[in-house]
């Protein structure tokens, strides 16, 4: 798949669903390789994105989100409210 063509397309299918933390990666690592590159390309450490997939970190889940073609409360609806607010201050705070 070129390019261009996939980052027009939603990487992941969120409808009437919440993903599963697997497919959030899968998505990450068809277009990015790997997470750890994705990480590095934004500014942060490698580990970043494997550690926002288990703990709110509301900067990074808006990039992870914008990068995959869908909202951050699709993929993570417990960690923002009905008005898609973040439930969580700063980053790595627990639930």
């Amino acid at each position: 798949m070129n390019a261009k063509r996939a980052e027009k397309q939603h990487c992941i299918d969120v409808q009437g669903r919440v993903p599963h933390t697997e497919e959030i990666k899968a998505a990450i690592r068809i277009r990015a390789g790997t997470m750890a590159n994705l990480a590095r390309s934004w500014g942060y450490k490698s580990v970043a994105i494997r550690m926002c997939l288990f703990k709110p970190y509301p900067k990074l889940e808006k990039k992870i989100a914008e990068y995959l073609g869908v909202k951050p409360e699709q993929l993570w609806p417990s960690r923002y409210d009905s008005k898609g607010n973040s439930l969580h201050q700063g980053r790595w705070h627990k639930p």
